[in-house]
């Protein structure tokens, strides 16, 4: 089972239905309830047919259009939750919708197009909307009023009555440019009321009366990013705020707004802008916008993901314009920034690692460390109070791109580039630091990886020099007994000296990632071993799962190799819902099988059988228990052991399904009800027996419900 998790802060785009404010944004699509003021989003794993919402309109019975920058087009009905896609338009980016009782109107990139609802059909794309424009002009915004259309693109405005019966003419449109007394060619928005025109441009606004008189403008000089109506006025959005045409002119409503992208406008429910991050509301009675977001990450990039002890995932965004770092336990974000907390020394995260004691570390571009106590207390360490040190030019600015946490409490950095030459930086839990350079042998300071193994070698991977391996013996602070364990590059065998991932499997076999390729290296070998089974030699992210599964990341997806029989698989958009084939981390949680996987478009969470089986011995956990199929898709059979069997019998002693080893593969497995021909079997107690190699059992109980 996949979920897909994205940010839905940006509302580019905004329609109004008679309960429900809809948003297209950068992740998806959102609906947004004025009276409840919750949110509902939809990405892939919803029922979407992309991430990327890039156009939103609503037709006469309430039903939502969605356009998509790959062309597609969807159409949902919020009262079943079906989806109706359309495909005509595949491979052109969809950059307006505007629905008019049995037509869609399709703005693309190349003009604009007609699709007829009913008959499912394309009737026609005009690709030159007149004389005096370019053929395939990108289309801003529509609008249809008095059977005419009125298109807005970057050389102006094109409109064209409905009646002609041959629009694929440029002759058949008239233009509307700057040489008419148009503000500024680059047309934003379209809205009509009364049958007057409204043109929203970078330069003002300019408006069409319906019976001929003269063009006035309006708000000169000033960029309009929306236009809306509400039945009775019109309201324009800008770079400054919101204001409202009146029969003097215009005013504005409510305070200073920043970042609006888009505007909508109801007679019940109010005025509200899309925002680059939210959407606000308008209050009348105080004039105030009220900004609300909803409960997703900040960004759709996620450099660097890490489970904590709890079971509580972190995500890093990016290393430039970056925002932040988050907290996701299953339920809802937690997000952290300097816009909402100035504490936070830099946006600009790269790395996350957790400690024994279940504190988080995060790195900085920057910034200097990060480290967050009981998921609220901050600590920032940089060149004032630690041995990080910042880079040529930059002395005071430490760039901290890999953190590794010991079992005995030491945490390691990576100070990337650090100017003093001392990029290996360690902090111990007696709060004393250290730091490690040429003279220790390591002889490259720009570490990108940090890996520490089973007997507590470090392994450093750098962006020019490959690996390093140090070992300090468990000493950090006394250098006497270290050893350098030695090295990895070119010279032995890999490919390249750049150096993207490390990780250590359960058989103690190093795993290395670079920008040319994946290896393997056992400890004492004379050079590594290329894995070819990968699909990109582009390698991002290599992580071990609960019963030793290798997962790799690469801007192909995701190449992984199962244990049991060493067999190489892939995960890609094209057979699964993952958010993007850009993976830039992995984390995989031992305790649940959950494999979170970040991406250039978002976060992926894979359900995965692999979670880590008990060591010891347990009480079978059955859940839910009464097991009713009516109201649960299956019973979770939990806290399994290595390499054991599960039989299902009745009450009576007769088997009904049985699950051999190969078939679980992790700590619980799933089960439907269903015997071993398929069958769904009828309501009673049912014994789940768990039986290992040595023949030990346990035993649960279950009652089936029908």
């Amino acid at each position: 089972m996949w979920k897909t998790h994205t940010s839905m802060t940006r509302f580019s785009r905004l329609v109004m239905t008679d309960s429900l404010v809809w948003g297209a944004t950068q992740g998806g699509l959102a609906a947004f309830s004025p009276r409840k003021k919750t949110f509902k989003l939809w990405t892939n794993t919803e029922g979407l047919a992309g991430n990327t919402v890039s156009a939103v309109a609503a037709d006469d019975a309430g039903r939502i259009w969605i356009g998509f920058d790959s062309g597609l087009i969807q159409r949902l009905d919020p009262h079943t939750g079906v989806f109706l896609l359309v495909s005509d338009y595949s491979g052109y980016a969809i950059t307006r919708l505007e629905s008019v009782h049995d037509t869609l109107f399709v703005g693309l990139r190349i003009g604009v197009s007609l699709y007829l609802v009913s008959r499912r059909e394309v009737k026609e794309t005009y690709r030159r909307l007149g004389p005096r424009f370019p053929v395939e002009i990108p289309v801003t915004d529509i609008a249809v009023t008095e059977g005419v259309i009125w298109v807005g693109t970057s050389q102006g405005v094109a409109f064209a009555s409905l009646a002609n019966p041959n629009l694929l003419d440029p002759r058949s449109w008239s233009n509307v440019t700057d040489e008419d007394g148009l503000p500024s060619n680059q047309v934003q928005a379209l809205s009509t009321i009364d049958g007057d025109v409204f043109i929203g441009t970078t330069g003002g606004i300019l408006r069409i009366p319906a019976h001929g008189d003269l063009p006035v403008s309006g708000l000169p000089g000033m960029e309009i990013r929306d236009l809306a109506q509400d039945g009775s006025h019109l309201y324009a959005l800008t770079t400054t705020g919101v204001h409202r045409l009146h029969e003097s002119g215009w005013t504005q409503e409510g305070n200073r707004i920043n970042g609006g992208l888009s505007l909508a406008a109801h007679p019940v429910i109010g005025l509200f802008a899309g925002l680059q991050n939210g959407i606000a509301r308008l209050t009348p009675s105080s004039g105030l916008w009220e900004t609300m977001l909803p409960d997703c990450p900040p960004d759709n990039r996620f450099s660097a993901l890490a489970v904590d002890q709890e079971g509580v995932l972190w995500t890093a965004t990016a290393v430039t314009s970056g925002n932040g770092f988050s907290r996701y336990d299953g339920t809802e974000w937690k997000n952290f920034s300097r816009r909402l907390d100035p504490a936070v020394p830099n946006d600009n995260i790269g790395c996350v690692a957790v400690d024994k004691d279940n504190n988080k570390w995060f790195g900085t571009f920057g910034g200097g460390v990060i480290r967050l106590s009981d998921d609220t207390s901050m600590t920032i360490f940089n060149t004032t109070n630690s041995r990080l040190t910042g880079f040529p030019g930059h002395e005071s600015e430490p760039i901290i791109q890999a953190i590794a946490c010991e079992e005995n409490g030491t945490v390691w950095f990576g100070n990337f580039a650090s100017y003093v030459r001392k990029p290996l930086v360690a902090y111990t839990s007696d709060a004393e630091w250290n730091d490690f350079g040429v003279a220790d042998g390591i002889y490259n300071d720009r570490i990108k990886v940090l890996m520490i193994d089973k007997v507590g070698r470090k392994w450093i991977g750098t962006e020019t020099g490959g690996v390093f391996v140090y070992d300090d013996n468990g000493t950090p602070m006394d250098k006497t007994d270290d050893v350098f364990a030695g090295s990895l590059n070119t010279s032995d065998g890999l490919a390249s000296n750049e150096i993207t991932a490390l990780a250590e499997d359960r058989d103690g076999i190093i795993w290395l990632g670079t920008r040319m390729g994946l290896y393997t290296y056992i400890v004492g070998e004379p050079s590594v071993t290329r894995i070819w089974w990968v699909t990109s030699d582009n390698i991002n992210a290599v992580e071990i799962d609960g019963v030793n599964n290798i997962w790799v990341g690469h801007d192909a997806g995701i190449s992984y190799r199962r244990s049991d029989d060493y067999s190489w698989n892939h995960i890609h958009a094209d057979n699964s819902p993952i958010a993007s084939n850009l993976v830039f981390s992995l984390a995989s949680d031992h305790e649940s099988g959950l494999l979170y996987i970040g991406t250039a478009a978002g976060l992926s969470i894979l359900e995965t059988p692999f979670s880590k089986p008990r060591e010891e011995i347990r009480a079978l956990r059955l859940y839910p228990n009464p097991f009713k199929p009516a109201e649960h898709q299956g019973v979770t059979i939990d806290e399994l052991t290595a390499n054991v069997t599960v039989s299902i019998f009745t009450a009576s002693g007769f088997p009904v399904r049985y699950f051999p080893r190969n078939q679980v593969l992790g700590r619980r497995i799933f089960w439907d009800g269903r015997d071993d021909n398929g069958q769904f079997l009828p309501g009673g107690i049912y014994l789940i027996v768990e039986k290992s190699q040595s023949g030990e059992k346990r035993i649960g109980k279950l009652a089936l419900v029908r």
